[in-house]
């Protein structure tokens, strides 16, 4: 494993509710706190009642909720927050592209996609986070996602001008052994997503280890 980067919590609390998309009522030190969920899938078996979650103060001091959820405890702690994505994913960028300079956030037909590269050629690369498991099997998305279809229109529309194109799943679970898209969450997206590997978009997954202070990089996850 190697360390990519320091994501420091602040506090154990317990979830008590998550109360919409982006905040959950949390417990702590006998006390009831609000805190934001920087994620908008459903991470189920992640964020559910009664469950131990890492939070850090939130930077604004102003801001009404005064927590943010990190991870939730799954036996060991899964980071729940994709606030951290592209910084994660830019650290494995700079070693898996090599000469390659890192463009973040670029604008390409009606999408925004993560990271453009640009070296001895282009390489367009959209990253999601990936954190539902069936069996051994890391599988994306956990919830239907039209943004992540998309996405993944966008990158085959590139491929098929003759650019490179590319997917990068960051698996946030450890016992993950291959990655396979979630045809019974969201069929389309899995039909697109096949459609883009026989296209040529290119398939990245990584496993990505947190142990509540630090985020490893833990190789490559191959798809099932």
């Amino acid at each position: 494993m190697r360390e990519i980067l320091e994501a420091k919590a602040d506090e154990v609390a317990i979830l008590i509710e998550r109360r919409n998309r982006f905040l959950a009522a949390i417990e702590l030190n006998g006390r009831v706190e609000y805190a934001h969920v920087h994620d908008s899938g459903r991470l189920e078996d992640i964020l559910y009642p009664g469950n131990k979650v890492l939070i850090r103060r939130a930077a604004n001091e102003k801001r009404k909720t005064r927590w943010d959820i990190i991870a939730g405890w799954t036996g060991y702690w899964t980071l729940a927050n994709s606030s951290l994505h592209n910084s994660i994913a830019e650290e494995i960028i700079k070693r898996k592209f090599r000469g390659y300079d890192i463009y973040p956030e670029k604008k390409h037909g009606n999408s925004r996609i993560d990271f453009l590269l640009k070296g001895r050629d282009e390489i367009w690369l959209e990253v999601k986070g990936c954190t539902m498991l069936y069996g051994r099997a890391a599988t994306f998305p956990d919830a239907p996602t039209e943004r992540g279809r998309r996405h993944v229109e966008e990158l085959i529309k590139i491929r098929r001008s003759n650019s490179r194109a590319g997917i990068l799943f960051l698996v946030f679970r450890k016992e993950a052994e291959c990655f396979t898209p979630n045809e019974k969450v969201d069929r389309e997206f899995s039909r697109l997503f096949k459609v883009a590997m026989e296209s040529g978009v290119e398939f990245y997954a990584e496993k990505i280890i947190y142990d509540g202070k630090k985020i490893y990089w833990d190789g490559k996850v191959e798809r099932c």
